[in-house]
Parts: structure tokens; sequence; C-alpha cells
């Protein structure tokens, strides 16, 4: 199988870790709002195996995904903690983990 422009395609991890970091950028820059972003990294995420060093940003998605208007926490709060967790994440190495 071939990509559009005839390029070998990496194998299914690096891609799927690629997409990540893609969707992790839009949403740090501010080009793709947090909840459709954190939908995204969720989903990603689960077809990465849902590695460790995901765990905490899963967690405030998750959080995210279940609030309600009468939550103490102020949903801000909940995505203002997504983003932090996505800048650490994409200020270092990429992908995050060793295979």
């Amino acid at each position: 199988m071939s990509s559009n422009r005839g390029e070998v395609p990496a194998d299914t991890a690096t891609v799927r870790w690629e997409r990540l970091g893609e969707t992790l950028g839009a949403m740090v820059r501010g080009e793709t709002p947090v909840g459709a972003a954190s939908r995204s990294v969720r989903e990603q995420s689960e077809r990465l195996g849902s590695p460790e060093v995901l765990r905490d940003l899963q967690r405030w998605i998750a959080m995210l995904d279940s609030w309600i208007p009468t939550d103490v926490t102020p949903v801000s709060f909940c995505e203002d903690q997504i983003l932090q967790q996505a800048r650490e994440l994409l200020a270092g190495t990429w992908p995050p983990v060793t295979r």
C-alpha cells in the first residue's frame, strides 16, 4: 500500500504517533478547540494501546468528557490541564516512548 505521494508508508505505530503529534500541536496552537482535539487524542491513544506516557493526558480528557455544568472544577481548568500535558509531551522527544 502506498500513500498519495508514492512514498512507502511508515509502520502503523509511527504513523499513529505522527498523527497524535499533529493533533496535539494543532490544539496547543489554538487551531483546533480543546474539546474536539481531545476526542481525537483519546481515540489515537487507544489505537496506540493507551501507553503509560499518555495516562495523565487521558485522565484529564476523561474528566473533560464527563464534565457537567454543576461540577466544582471549571471546564476551563480541565482544558488548561490538557493543554499543559500536550505542551509537555511535545517539548520532549517524539514519540515520547521507546520501542
